[in-house]
């Protein structure tokens, strides 16, 4: 049976009838060209409704116009929500200014209207790179898990490693299943043969810095400020090559030592290479564990599909919570998004987990508990407590929490859960 090709459609985001009419004359014969006059807070639901193949920005005013500060917002928006939705920006080069602050808001490419000659193949050229790119399709669903501690020491770190080993493990354990092969050891196949849709990564934004690379045995390297200084190079090959790794396939990325370097990495850029990384690999887990910038944790709150936090029973831990949640709470952040983890539990501690639930206002998830003995023992020996103690009481209940992400429907409409992953991938692999 013929597969029928979509036809590439275009979202030109300006009123100009006369510049509509001009890339209509262009792409003739290729697709359509929608013209909108979007403000910055419609454009994300109009381009994830009508999903167009190239998004075209007017950059034809003057750098005093209003038109040219709009279309910057625009940029930004895209390359943080839709970074792989090619935006192309319109302006002419007889104005110097232009193409810099096309390119500075997150334009990835930029034709010159005063170019008669030269438009029409650049805007061909550019779709065509857009139907070869290798960005990831829409059977490889992105899934994003936030950990928030209500500070520092919460044990935040200790659980994102080992949600991130622990699932590394099911997934191969699942593929091998899949395709009959015998039941082997995970570090017997190397981690070049696994496609980042089938790979978890960790995104270690919590402090102190570094501690995942430590538990999971992995040497500090390519950083978060490198990613984001090197955004719109980022692809598959990139972040393959490029990620600190361990054996079992799990990426980690970490802020640089010097905590100097992160003022490089502005807060839009920082938002897009999160989305970037969710896009390519089955689950993105954040540690954001004692780190202090509202701002940016309830920009990634707001786009992370599932959003845990991390408290344990100390009179220091449920202050730091309120704290937390009112910080959150000025960000806009809806708490039923949220999702309690109580650690280092023991009910003859005190206030019950149910009761720290109610009396905060959120869903209690679960609780995971206090095996601080045996999770340094463990780490000390250079590996995590599942590989030592599959069976440890702190397992059995991280096994309790990653179903969860299978069960609690925090995901934006239309993608799946990310563990669902794990069905879709059995079942592509056995047919």
């Amino acid at each position: 049976m013929d597969v029928v090709k979509e036809e590439p459609r275009f979202l030109l985001c300006s009123d100009r009838q006369t510049l509509a009419a001009r890339l209509e004359a262009v792409l003739a014969g290729v697709g359509p060209v929608v013209p909108a006059a979007l403000q910055v807070s419609e454009l994300p639901e109009y381009v994830a409704a009508q999903q167009p193949s190239l998004v075209f920005l007017d950059f034809l005013g003057n750098e005093a116009d209003a038109t040219r500060e709009l279309a910057c917002q625009q940029a930004e928006v895209l390359a943080r929500r839709f970074p792989h939705t090619p935006t192309v920006a319109i302006g002419m080069m007889s104005d110097p200014n232009v193409a810099i602050a096309a390119f500075r808001a997150g334009a990835r490419d930029f034709v010159d209207l005063d170019n008669e000659g030269d438009f029409a193949g650049t805007v061909r050229r550019l779709l065509h790179r857009a139907r070869t790119t290798d960005a990831p399709t829409a059977s490889q669903p992105p899934g994003s898990l936030l950990l928030l501690g209500a500070r520092a020491g919460m044990g935040v770190s200790t659980l994102a490693a080992h949600m991130a080993g622990l699932l590394q493990q099911r997934i191969i354990e699942t593929a091998e299943h899949a395709t009959g092969s015998k039941k082997k050891s995970p570090r017997s196949k190397p981690r070049e043969a696994r496609p980042l849709s089938e790979r978890i990564c960790l995104l270690d934004l919590g402090m102190p810095i570094g501690d995942n690379l430590l538990y999971l045995n992995i040497r500090h390297g390519f950083h978060f400020v490198d990613a984001v200084q090197n955004l719109r190079r980022l692809d598959d090959t990139l972040l393959s090559s490029a990620l600190p790794h361990n054996d079992e396939g799990v990426s980690v990325l970490a802020l640089p030592r010097s905590v100097e370097q992160v003022r490089d990495a502005s807060h839009a850029d920082s938002l897009a290479l999160f989305e970037r990384l969710r896009s390519y690999f089955a689950l993105l887990i954040t540690d954001t564990g004692g780190l202090s910038n509202p701002g940016f944790i309830a920009g990634l709150a707001q786009n992370s599909a599932h959003v845990w936090v991390v408290t344990d029973q100390s009179l220091g831990g449920l202050v730091s919570l309120a704290d937390l949640l009112h910080a959150l709470d000025e960000q806009k952040i809806d708490r039923k998004k949220l999702r309690l983890v109580v650690n280092r539990y023991d009910p003859r501690y005190g206030m019950n987990a149910a009761q720290i639930a109610e009396r905060f206002d959120l869903k209690l998830l679960g609780t995971l508990p206090d095996r601080s003995l045996a999770l340094h023992q463990s780490m000390n020996l250079g590996k995590l407590l599942f590989e030592q103690t599959p069976n440890d009481p702190y397992i059995k209940a991280l096994d309790v929490l990653a179903r969860a992400l299978n069960s609690d429907n925090q995901t934006p409409r239309g993608r799946l859960q990310p563990l669902q992953w794990l069905e879709s991938f059995t079942r592509r692999i056995k047919g």
